[in-house]
């Protein structure tokens, strides 16, 4: 499951493999279309063109290509010499050649060594054309090299591909170049894929750079960029997306928990302004019903004296004070050290509320001075809810008969 998401984190899941040959001296594009699935390749599309542009418009961007080069200017010999590697082996196969005008490589074909060399400037003139278009070349191919990966689950014992007759008879290859025909049309079966003697090299240049087998060469350096080049840029691609889908992901999930808590604010904000308002609704009927009170009261005392004295204290309320209950008296006990009697005077009991001790008091200075209270007694003023203090007052009337 790693490797198969490193696979397509690094190259993704689709692969053009492109063979670059030439047929009586004009070149000719064999291009396969190939898909990964569940480890497996699948071939979608074979095609075989004429023009340069024709094959640029089924090339793109992010899709890597393969490429196989194979057209006249290849020189492919067999390396019969087993002891001798790299370019030495290049210099015994072709002795006058120069190494730094050239590019080779030596790979096997079921076994026997074969070197192919192509002149230098040939071979950047293909690519820089290839890399012109923005078609991402991932690894490049000489010759038959391509075969290498494939040729031993080809169970024929002759193979043809674009410009080649290949035979292959106990383990013994022999190559053979097709000057003037073209591809017979022969079709072979690779493990249950069908493909085109046209369009063989080009599927082995995608096996051969999938296992990463890419034979000695000597421009290892421009195929490892290549692939590094395709690989970086993939990756930016797709961690840029990831980014830009992770940013919308987070933007999306705190708009949800602002609506959501936005939503609960705001019920939480009307359930608090509409107990304000009810709080407010029970207080203001509870100075209506002492209002009430109030004038009941001096209903019950306007044929009598009391009466003046109820809208006298009435008058004298302040609005932070709330009186609940005034109970008319015309006699009160006074206990002194000696002994307790009854003296006939007027008075009132006087039961409320008030807010702020500073004003119940300020209230109380006011009373003292006004001239018809001869004294003012305070019972009881006590704290027994939030913000509200009950009080009990005896009113010592002045002018009693």
């Amino acid at each position: 499951m790693r490797e198969t998401l490193l696979s397509y984190f690094n190259l993704g899941n689709r692969y053009h493999g492109l063979e670059i040959g030439q047929r009586n001296g004009e070149y000719v594009y064999y291009l396969i279309k190939v898909k990964k699935k569940n480890e497996e390749l699948l071939i979608e599309e074979q095609l075989t063109f004429h023009s340069w542009e024709e094959v640029l418009s089924q090339l793109d961007k992010s899709t890597p290509v393969f490429l196989a080069i194979n057209t006249n200017d290849i020189l492919t010999k067999p390396a019969e010499i087993k002891t001798v590697e790299g370019e030495a082996l290049v210099n015994n196969i072709f002795p006058n050649i120069n190494l730094k005008n050239v590019w080779f490589e030596i790979f096997n074909l079921n076994g026997q060594r074969f070197v192919s060399v192509l002149k230098k400037d040939i071979a950047l003139q293909i690519v820089q054309k290839l890399k012109g278009s923005k078609a991402p070349i991932y690894t490049v191919g000489l010759g038959l090299s391509s075969l290498t990966m494939i040729i031993g689950q080809l169970y024929e014992e002759e193979i043809e591909v674009a410009n080649y007759h290949i035979t292959n008879i106990s383990s013994k290859v022999q190559i053979n170049k097709i000057h003037e025909k073209g591809p017979s049309g022969h079709t072979y079966d690779l493990n249950g894929l069908r493909i085109r003697n046209s369009q063989l090299l080009a599927f082995g240049a995608i096996v051969k750079g999938l296992i990463e087998n890419e034979g000695d060469t000597n421009f290892e350096a421009f195929k490892k960029s290549g692939k590094m080049g395709f690989q970086n840029n993939r990756k930016f691609k797709l961690l840029l997306r990831f980014s830009i889908g992770l940013i919308l992901v987070l933007l999306l999930i705190n708009s949800i928990f602002y609506f959501y808590y936005s939503r609960k604010y705001n019920e939480i904000l009307i359930e608090t302004q509409g107990n304000e308002v009810i709080s407010e609704v029970d207080s203001i009927k509870e100075r209506v019903r002492a209002k009430e009170q109030i004038i009941n009261s001096k209903s019950a005392f306007k044929t009598s004296k009391s009466s003046f004295y109820i809208d006298k204290l009435a008058e004298s309320l302040l609005e932070e004070i709330l009186l609940t209950n005034i109970t008319y008296e015309d006699s009160v006990k006074f206990v002194s050290a000696k002994d307790v009697k009854k003296v006939n005077q007027q008075a009132l009991q006087v039961e409320g509320t008030a807010v702020s001790p500073r004003l119940f008091s300020q209230w109380l200075d006011q009373l003292q001075k006004e001239e018809w209270v001869k004294n003012v007694k305070v019972n009881t003023f006590v704290n027994r809810e939030k913000n509200l203090n009950h009080f009990e007052l005896t009113l010592i009337l002045d002018n009693a008969d």
